[in-house]
């Protein structure tokens, strides 16, 4: 039964149901001589010294009564297995990511930069000898306003006026895709180097009475040709005399808008423009020319073998 107020005249107390304590906000019960509750479940005073239990304390597992907890707090989802100290990736997942870096920075730098090359042949002799290897320029290059006497490197495919080379075998094919990304080992493409001596529009032939190139028939002086075709200057291009002419001499050309006519250093070993041309005079050749949008860039700096002195003359 309500207990009568022994402070009031008709002012009744209601009793305090607690659990262990009065005021869940606060933890801890409070004592009054004047209040005492009807029911308790085991509501005790502090004992002297003892840190009451807080509603923090009540959530954090591991925490008793009357204890603060001083470590970490730790929940469901931090166990053993998943702790930052358990977390450590697989030593192969660590080299794959670093190849894969690796490949990607390659290829932008193949893409956007540079373009590595490796001289097979003595087309380019003596400006490029076979083993040169070096790095193309790609970036600032404009390819539809190159200068004569630049060297450079052009894709194709098996010819010169295919796109791309057809691999039968699923697994080269496969892997050519992977040279066409990275710019290194087998690719789609086949990579040519030869230096430009006909611009668009202009017409180029051979020879005058000394055995140079004409350019819009005035003679082009070529420091950079050490070995050219045998030419005679008493038959020179005509079939005069000998009743045949030089094989360094091709019929004029005209190179088409937005292609270029290139030709080797070493026009004695080279399958370049007009390979097919030389020693006619008398009928149309059937020259070949590198379109502009095959054109990678210009041939640059050579790192190995270290070049003594200017690698590229006259270039």
């Amino acid at each position: 039964m309500p207990r009568r107020s022994s402070r009031g005249r008709g002012r009744w107390t209601s009793p305090r149901i607690v659990d262990g304590c009065d005021a869940p906000a606060t933890g801890r019960c409070t004592w009054s001589p004047r209040s005492t509750p009807q029911r308790s479940t085991g509501c005790t005073p502090p004992r002297s010294g003892e840190r009451s239990r807080t509603a923090r304390d009540a959530d954090i597992p591991g925490s008793r009564h009357g204890e603060r907890h001083t470590g970490p707090v730790t929940t469901d989802t931090d166990s053993p297995e998943t702790s930052p100290a358990r977390k450590q990736r697989p030593l192969w997942v660590e080299v794959l990511a670093r190849l894969l870096i690796g490949f990607g920075a390659l290829a932008l730098l193949t893409s956007f930069v540079a373009h590595l090359y490796v001289i097979p042949s003595g087309s380019m002799e003596p400006t490029l000898v076979p083993g040169d290897r070096g790095l193309a320029r790609i970036a600032g290059v404009d390819a539809d306003d190159l200068e004569r006497g630049s060297v450079i490197i052009f894709r194709h495919g098996a010819t010169w006026d295919s796109e791309r080379i057809t691999e039968p075998d699923r697994a080269m094919d496969l892997l050519r895709y992977a040279g066409d990304v990275v710019g290194v080992g087998p690719s789609h493409h086949d990579y040519t180097v030869k230096r430009v001596v006909g611009l668009p529009g202009e017409t180029v032939s051979c020879c005058d009475g000394r055995g140079r190139l004409l350019v819009d028939d005035e003679p082009l002086e070529e420091p950079y040709v050490v070995t050219d075709l045998p030419f005679a200057e008493e038959s020179g291009c005509s079939r005069a005399g000998t009743g045949a002419p030089s094989i360094r001499c091709f019929p004029e050309v005209t190179v088409p808008e937005g292609s270029y006519l290139v030709l080797g250093d070493n026009r004695a070993n080279s399958s370049d423009s007009v390979a097919l041309c030389r020693g006619l005079t008398d009928r149309p050749c059937e020259a070949r020319f590198v379109r502009a949008d095959q054109v990678v860039g210009t041939v640059g700096w050579r790192f190995w073998p270290l070049p003594p002195g200017d690698a590229l003359r006259g270039s």
